[in-house]
């Protein structure tokens, strides 16, 4: 008989937290939420919200995502967030999506900088105008080159100084400081 209570709760607690969630999607238009300079349609919002990991408080504004790498800001601001990444929302990045003033491109993307400082601090030589391209995972590789410098933001110096600096780290590197633990 527990079992089945048991059996009963969870499956209360999954229908709760479907209602909840689509109830999200109802709240915010599609169409006044705007990625990469493209307004949404219903199922790109979908996709969006029902990510495994989400944009954090999505409100109708403007906002840049760079596909590759997850990373996820306003318009015209720095980085804010890591979330899922290849996801099939809004238009490709574009060079001045967050106001970046540092002729350093990562995934086609002019970077701030907090982020130049942060990269420079993890011993990537940004000197000139090089072009980097970053995964999921933070490994930074510039373009045309074969070195890569692997995960950056699992050093912990990186952890810190992005806290300093109001900089997300990716969420498989906020975690594998309590994976090894």
């Amino acid at each position: 008989m527990a079992e089945v209570v048991v059996g009963l709760e969870s499956s209360l607690a999954l229908q709760e937290k479907s209602t909840e969630w689509s109830m999200s999607v109802n709240q915010v238009p599609p169409e006044l939420v705007i990625v990469n300079g493209k307004p949404l349609c219903q199922e790109e919002l979908v996709e969006l919200l029902g990510c495994p990991n989400p944009p954090r408080k999505l409100k109708p504004r403007k906002y840049w995502y760079d596909k590759s790498s997850g990373l996820w800001g306003m318009e015209g601001k720095k980085p804010c967030q890591f979330i899922t990444p290849e996801l099939n929302v809004g238009n490709c990045m574009w060079r001045n999506a967050s106001n970046g003033n540092t002729n350093i491109l990562v995934n086609d993307r002019e970077i701030t900088k907090p982020e130049l400082l942060m990269m420079m601090i993890a011993g990537i030589n940004c000197e000139g105008q090089p072009e980097f391209w970053s995964s999921p995972d933070g490994s930074f590789q510039e373009v045309g080159q074969v070195r890569v410098y692997e995960r950056i933001w699992s050093k912990p110096r990186i952890k810190l100084l992005c806290s300093f600096l109001s900089l997300p780290i990716p969420l498989s590197s906020a975690n594998s400081d309590k994976k090894r633990r």
